[in-house]
């Protein structure tokens, strides 16, 4: 009842709408998005494991390609988008099915700020850092003039030490549940892990890009001489020939 425009109201409930509450919501249609998502999800999921699960067989069963740094980074990229994949699936699971902790909402919120916002964003996070390393790496070996790298050592090192960066980001998080809007500080410190996580990896990929392209240039600069020791040697080879 709206006692200032002396006017009534009818207060639904959650299967119809309307005026007059006169409009029938069947289950599907209230829960339409969740249930779209969780397919585009599982398409995702699939699509996923197809092609990291080949690639990892290719990593794991080439002795050359898993005894680089390379090889090492590209093993657990593609372990990370394939848990990064199954916490999206479960997430949406849980986001769709409403029975799934029914009555405890704080259990249903707790579950979804661990998997759906940390588990998924740090494992998301990790696949961009190791891409950047990959092209970091390719970069180096051009630089050096190293047709590859056998020591496992660095990447190693390195692979550490970014599993343990991802998860001390991650720990205020998970400690205060995902409450963005109750703990203001927590925002900021949201903000400045993703922005750390995206431009510490775009600046990898530039100076990557660059010490690749320097290379290239060493490679063209030479190319002339090494065309021209090689014709030199291809005509005495053919004068010592020919005075035979």
């Amino acid at each position: 009842m709206d006692y200032l425009l002396n006017t009534t109201h009818c207060l639904c409930d959650p299967c119809h709408e309307g005026n007059f509450c006169e409009t029938f919501t069947s289950r599907q249609q209230q829960y339409a998005t969740p249930y779209y998502n969780l397919i585009i999800y599982i398409t995702a999921l699939c699509i996923s494991t197809l092609n990291n699960s080949i690639c990892l067989e290719l990593f794991i069963r080439s002795k050359a390609i898993r005894r680089t740094n390379c090889g090492i980074y590209l093993i657990i990229y593609s372990i990370l988008s394939i848990l990064a994949s199954i916490f999206l699936v479960a997430d949406g699971y849980v986001t769709y099915d409403k029975s799934i902790f029914e009555g405890d909402p704080y259990s249903r919120n707790t579950l979804h700020c661990v998997v759906g916002v940390v588990s998924y964003n740090t494992a998301n996070f990790l696949c961009i850092w190791f891409s950047a390393s990959v092209q970091l790496e390719r970069g180096i070996v051009l630089f050096s003039k190293k047709t590859s790298t056998i020591t496992r050592k660095r990447s190693i090192i390195v692979s550490i030490i970014m599993l343990a960066m991802s998860i001390g980001c991650a720990i205020p998080i998970v400690f205060y549940d995902c409450a963005w809007n109750d703990v203001p500080h927590l925002k900021v410190l949201r903000v400045f892990f993703n922005a750390f996580h995206i431009a510490v990896p775009v600046l990898i990929y530039i100076v990557a890009t660059v010490l690749s392209l320097i290379a290239f240039a060493r490679r063209i600069r030479t190319y002339p001489c090494e065309n021209f020791v090689r014709s030199n040697a291809e005509l005495d080879a053919l004068q010592l020939r020919l005075k035979r």
